[in-house]
């Protein structure tokens, strides 16, 4: 081959090998173009034409010749290293994506825990694209979208779990007060989770179309990780709800007492769902409750105060808030309308998730949940909660029922041992009553007989002493039955006072000296404490006499020989403080609960041997409550009794002639005698 040919065929490889560089054809022109020029010479040689050989070349000519092919091979050689050099380095390069990416494959397929895995796939895609902030959103059926994950600069109302409106132009829902800080952005679908990811630079023109291809990979190695930690976390919660809705069945089918199952409801749900309040409202009336509103009381609040209510407080509830059938999610302080102003206030983050508790198409209340994290309560949370409702307004319902039937049960048996505790009384009653009715009817009689008979009563002071005890007996008879009369009208409300003003220290004088022959049967001694001034009060004088004389007779009745009892008389602000003060017998703290119960008698060695019906007591607690005043007692056994009372009505002093005629006339129930004269044991 001659030397044209094989200049012409090198050329061609060069050529051929660096068909892509211009630095290789620059390089190859000048030595290519002398070779040419050289065999063009020679083969149109007009000394001998076609004869190569008679070319004759000086040294210099083949040492250019020489020095220019040799350039062109060492030109053409470095560019070649410089190329490979570059291929080699996009070679790694790209092996090195290649594994960042499938690393990040792997990284998805091994964690079954959504939020390390968008920890780690944050983490291994740093190393292939640098970002300032990472976040992962998905759809939600409600038209919102929520934040799933972030990673990198922290932003408030942007954290993992925040509920966003969905936005298509802001993927990652950032606020437009934070787009400012970021001046590049990357986004790119997530089929698995119906969501997107999204990385922002605080760089300008920071990402490429190579960028996003990347992040495509990316996703397309994590897609199939994600799914199976989206449904391993759905079938983990179906787990854990099925789990607590058991807990809540077993609890609301062995608790019969509401409260004890909204405790357990509480305990239970609050594993599932992120709220600080349970609340529960059951309503009085459910089908009037939509017709024009209704009430209802809260039976349990968790957190006490919230909405300015506890548990107890009656509230009133608005219709057009609430729902029969579905749930509703509300945010404010109270959008639910339920705190004591009645008005609905959406001031606030908190927020309100509100499922009606239902049974048989009949509202019988509400089940509330409340939280501060505004992303406490999605679809998910919402369906729990109306899933929770439904299984424990039947068991509610059921409560209800059973603490209706349990009171009725109570009621009737009180009823029952009252029925019983008066049928006794009453035996007692008609008992004490022939007793205290034959004995003075037995004297009287027999007394009567005596005067009608020839040889009875001889001289006249016989006779009056006869009369005397027939008159002192009949005496008695009125006094009791007056009782019987006052408890009568008493029961049936047509006891009826007759308030006038009169003197309060005349009274009580007169009461002193009517007694003191009863204390000096028993060598008893009465002291009276009271106001120097004259004291007036505006209240029924027979009557008030008849309150002291009833409890001033128990005083002497049930305390022992030569003792004293005190009668105080003060005024205390602008009523009448009266006290009387034995040192008797005294009386346990069962036998006071039931002293001011008509024909009660504490039953021991005492009361038994003295007479009584058991009706003073009553009777004076009674008109001193007609009155407008109050009894008080204190008693210790083996101590003594104080007996207090308390009287509105004071007044200025008035003269004769301002009295009412009535002040003079006497009482009904007490003529103007002398009460030495009266057996006052017949209490």
């Amino acid at each position: 081959m001659g030397r044209r040919t094989r200049a012409m065929t090198r050329v061609r490889t060069w050529r051929f090998q660096s068909s892509n560089s211009a630095h290789r054809r620059v390089a190859l022109l000048v030595p290519g173009f002398v070779a040419f020029a050289a065999t063009a010479f020679t083969e149109f040689s007009p000394v001998n034409p076609g004869v190569t050989a008679f070319l004759l070349w000086t040294p210099a000519e083949v040492g250019l010749w020489a020095f220019l092919l040799g350039a062109g091979f060492i030109w053409s050689a470095r560019m070649d290293l410089k190329a490979a050099r570059r291929g080699l380095s996009e070679v790694r390069r790209a092996e090195e994506l290649r594994r960042a990416i499938s690393a990040i494959g792997v990284a998805a397929s091994w964690d079954l825990d959504l939020n390390r895995l968008y920890r780690r796939i944050s983490q291994d895609l740093r190393s292939i694209i640098e970002f300032d902030r990472f976040t992962v959103t998905s759809a939600l059926p409600t038209g919102r979208m929520r934040i799933e994950f972030v990673n990198g600069n922290a932003h408030e109302g942007l954290e993992t779990g925040s509920l966003l409106p969905l936005s298509p132009s802001e993927p990652d829902g950032l606020l437009e007060e934070y787009r400012a800080q970021y001046k590049s952005r990357l986004t790119a679908a997530i089929p698995a989770c119906s969501g997107t990811l999204t990385i922002r630079s605080r760089e300008a023109d920071r990402y490429t179309a190579d960028h996003l291809d990347l992040l495509r990979q990316a996703i397309a190695q994590i897609s199939p990780g994600i799914a199976n930690a989206t449904v391993f976390r759905a079938s983990e919660r179906q787990v854990r709800e099925r789990t607590v809705l058991a807990e809540i069945g077993r609890a609301v089918t062995s608790e019969q007492e509401p409260h004890a199952i909204f405790e357990s409801v509480d305990s239970s749900l609050s594993r599932l769902i992120s709220y600080d309040h349970l609340g529960v409202v059951l309503v009085d009336d459910g089908d009037a409750f939509y017709r024009a509103g209704g009430a209802g009381s809260i039976v349990y609040w968790s957190r006490d105060g919230l909405a300015e209510r506890s548990r107890g407080d009656r509230i009133r509830l608005d219709p057009c808030v609430f729902s029969l059938t579905d749930v509703i999610q509300r945010t404010g302080f109270d959008p639910l309308g339920i705190g004591a102003s009645g008005k609905v206030d959406d001031r606030g983050s908190r927020v309100w998730l509100q499922a009606p508790l239902v049974v048989q198409e009949r509202l019988i209340g509400l089940l509330m949940l409340s939280s501060d994290d505004a992303g406490a309560f999605g679809p998910e949370q919402a369906a729990l909660a109306q899933n929770v409702s439904l299984q424990i307004a039947p068991a509610i319902r059921n409560a209800q029922m059973l603490a209706a039937e349990r009171e009725l049960r109570e009621t009737l048996d009180r009823q029952n041992q009252q029925l019983y505790e008066a049928n006794n009384a009453r035996k007692q009653f008609l008992s004490t009553v022939s007793h205290e009715l034959k004995t003075p009817l037995t004297i009287i009689s027999g007394f009567i007989d005596l005067l009608a008979s020839k040889d009875g009563v001889s001289s006249e002071e016989d006779r009056r002493e006869t009369l005397r005890i027939i008159r002192k007996n009949a005496d008695q008879l009125d006094v009791l039955i007056n009782d019987i009369l006052d408890i009568s009208r008493l029961d049936a409300g047509t006891f009826k006072i007759n308030p006038a003003p009169f003197s309060v220290n005349k009274l009580i004088a007169d009461l002193h000296a009517s007694f003191q022959s009863v204390l000096k049967l028993r060598s008893q001694t009465l002291t009276v404490q009271s106001n120097e001034d004259d004291t007036w009060i505006d209240a029924d004088r027979a009557r008030i006499s008849q309150v002291i004389t009833n409890i001033l007779s128990n005083a002497c009745k049930y305390s022992p020989e030569k003792t004293e009892i005190n009668l105080i008389c003060e005024i205390d602000g602008d009523r009448l403080h009266l006290a009387i003060v034995d040192h008797g017998i005294g009386m346990t703290g069962e036998e006071q609960q039931s002293l001011f119960t008509a024909f009660f008698r504490a039953d021991n060695e005492t009361t038994r041997t003295v007479p009584g019906t058991g009706l003073g007591l009553v009777i004076a607690k009674s008109i001193t409550e007609l009155h407008g005043g109050e009894v008080r007692l204190k008693s210790r056994p083996g101590v003594g009794t104080t007996i207090e009372l308390w009287l509105p009505g004071l007044t200025a002093k008035v003269t004769a002639e301002e009295l009412p005629q009535a002040a003079f006339t006497g009482s009904r129930l007490w003529p103007e005698r002398d009460l030495s004269e009266l057996d006052l044991g017949a209490d």
